[in-house]
């Protein structure tokens, strides 16, 4: 590739500037406020004052309210504080009429407040910067009677820089509207959850650095906008809703906590850096129907080690993915491989930038080659104990519950799988886990120099951590996890349950296309799209297809063996490693020492 200077992403924008959040100005041109927002001492008013007056002379607090000419309901135009209030109570009614809304700058600046609700259901509307520089705001319950959010539309920066402000669920997740700048540097928001969403304004949660999960999933949203969570620096989960078209400039931009994400079918363009700098991401479950990714889209992603477009031809802009900065030089992602389904302008990016390009037709042979070499080979699970105990090195006692030496061995089968996808996943080695050996397999039986134990990492299904989980049918990003397995992903350990009864564990090293399966036209897939390759190692050491999981990719309905769509039956898989380990108080890290001990 010929060298060529990055074109450098432009951070600071427009719509950043203050006159965003001026004050309204009325049509003879003068300011809406009848009065300047001042703070003297513990006194703090903002917003404007009226002659509609509610005094709560208790805690020292006065509201202000506007009249609607047309309706006569009331909306909160000013606040008045007299030292810290702990909480303020918006009235339902207020001399007869309803309490609907809060206008413009109502509370702007009110560092006297740490909470204000309603409980009516009643309040529906917050106005341009209405809290704005609240620093002290740590929660705004408007809710109904049944705890559920009654706020359809937030304003442009309605809680910028409330600092405090720790949940926002309780006002917004109902909310169809929320404005540009709505949560800028609201770094104590834990989680957003939008369900109602339609219109998002651009950077409305910019710089949240305090934000674990962001949940679209179930809003109507097909649009999301520049900058919208950028910086989202602790986000370990997003779920964007299958009615998503577009990705913005940068949405993402700095996640870098985020370690996967799924991108929905609906979705046909990521714009440029939408995802740049999300250090930490490796598996990017892509849009079958992207068609753009502009320049820059993953840049600076270096732990993504694959691509996949179904789209032979969708544009991929420069430097969009497989490059990183290292000395603030450009330079390709380790072992980067590009996937595609044939000739194309996604194998010419490939080509042209000198990555690995495989064809999608051979990622289930080539995902069952990888991980054949970590099977089991063992007839009974109780062999591993020694005289019936479980077996632990002098390497692992500082490790291990005292009470568990001498426990009676019981025999997990979950544990295969977890030692095989960690394996498989690159976590560990088989060097690492039984020195001496180059393969799972051929360790029959295991002596008693092995100097970690399976026991070590016994996984049992009261797992509460469930990366992926569904009842009776699969959801759409379970199924795509479980293909982009074969494609490079983290392998997953998958626990097949009937309520009330014991289900069993297997090793999920991919899903199979039936238009790419060598025998798509055998019986087995007579009304099927795709199979989950699994393989249980409590009695075989092959994969036997009996235990593969067949599946609808549309409705998410499957087949097992002889059971089909029984709605007594669920999945769940885990993939990450604190889900797969059963550590005994252990962390990930000192699990991992303690196995290359």
């Amino acid at each position: 590739m010929t060298s060529k200077k990055i074109v450098s992403i432009v951070t600071s924008i427009a719509l950043l500037s203050g006159a965003l959040c001026a004050a309204p100005i009325q049509p003879d041109g003068t300011s809406l406020f009848s009065a300047p927002i001042v703070a003297e001492a513990a006194h703090i008013f903002s917003g404007a004052k009226s002659d509609l007056v509610y005094s709560s002379d208790c805690i020292g607090t006065k509201l202000y309210f506007w009249k609607d000419p047309a309706d006569g309901h009331l909306e909160v135009c000013g606040c008045e504080t007299n030292g810290m209030v702990n909480y303020m109570t918006i009235p339902n009614t207020f001399k007869g009429s309803p309490v609907t809304g809060i206008r413009y700058h109502a509370f702007d600046g009110q560092t006297n407040i740490r909470q204000v609700n309603n409980y009516s259901g009643a309040i529906k509307t917050i106005g341009e910067a209405a809290f704005i520089g609240c620093t002290n705001l740590n929660s705004v319950p408007f809710v109904d009677q049944n705890y559920k959010s009654s706020v359809l539309s937030v304003g442009v920066c309605a809680f910028q820089g409330c600092t405090a402000l720790t949940t926002a669920t309780e006002c917004i997740s109902n909310a169809t509207e929320i404005g540009a700048h709505a949560f800028w540097g609201c770094t104590a928001l834990t989680e957003v959850k939008l369900d109602a969403i339609s219109s998002l304004g651009q950077a409305a949660f910019y710089g949240c650095t305090g934000i674990t999960k962001i949940d679209l999933s179930q809003s109507p949203l097909t649009s999301l906008p520049a900058f919208a969570f950028y910086h989202s620096t602790a986000a370990t989960e997003i779920h964007l809703p299958e009615t998503l078209r577009g990705i913005g400039a940068q949405a993402f931009c700095g996640c870098a906590s985020l370690p996967k994400i799924y991108i929905p079918d609906s979705v046909t363009a990521i714009n440029s850096a939408a995802f740049m700098n999300c250090t930490a991401l490796k598996t990017v479950m892509m849009s079958e129907n992207i068609s753009t990714i502009a320049d820059h889209a993953f840049f600076e992603c270096p732990n993504m080690k694959f691509f996949v477009s179904k789209k032979k031809n969708a544009s991929i802009g420069s430097w969009a993915i497989g490059w990183h900065l290292e000395n603030t030089l450009p330079v390709r992602n380790t072992d980067f491989v590009i996937w595609s389904t044939g000739a194309g302008s996604v194998k010419n990016y490939a080509t042209n930038n000198g990555f690995t390009y495989r064809n999608i037709s051979t990622a289930a042979s080539l995902a069952s080659d990888r991980f054949v070499n970590y099977e089991w080979a063992t007839t009974r699970i109780a062999d591993w104990g020694v005289n019936g105990k479980y077996y632990f090195t002098e390497q692992h006692k500082p490790y291990v519950n005292s009470s568990w030496y001498d426990f009676t061995f019981s025999g997990y089968g979950a544990a295969l799988e977890t030692v095989s996808v960690l394996t498989s996943s690159g976590f560990i080695s088989v060097s690492d886990y039984a020195p001496g050996y180059a393969r799972l397999r051929d360790i029959n039986p295991i002596p008693q120099n092995v100097s970690s134990y399976v026991s070590t990492i016994n996984a049992h299904d009261s797992t509460t951590v469930r990366d992926y989980h569904s009842e009776k049918k699969f959801t759409k990003e379970m199924l795509r996890y479980a293909e982009y397995i074969t494609y490079g992903a983290d392998a997953a350990r998958m626990l097949v349950k009937q309520n009330s009864c014991n289900g069993f564990y297997a090793a999920c090293f991919g899903l199979e296309l039936k238009s790419y399966a060598s025998d798509k036209n055998d019986a087995c897939w007579d009304g099927w799209d795709a199979r989950i390759m699994v393989y249980r190692t409590d009695n075989r050491t092959i994969h036997n297809k009996a235990d593969y999981i067949y599946v609808n990719l549309t409705d998410g309905s499957w087949r097992i063996g002889n059971v089909s769509n029984s709605s007594s039956y669920s999945f769940t898989m885990n993939h990450s490693l604190d889900a797969l380990i059963y550590n005994n108080g252990m962390t990930a890290e000192q699990f991992l020492a303690a196995i290359r001990n």
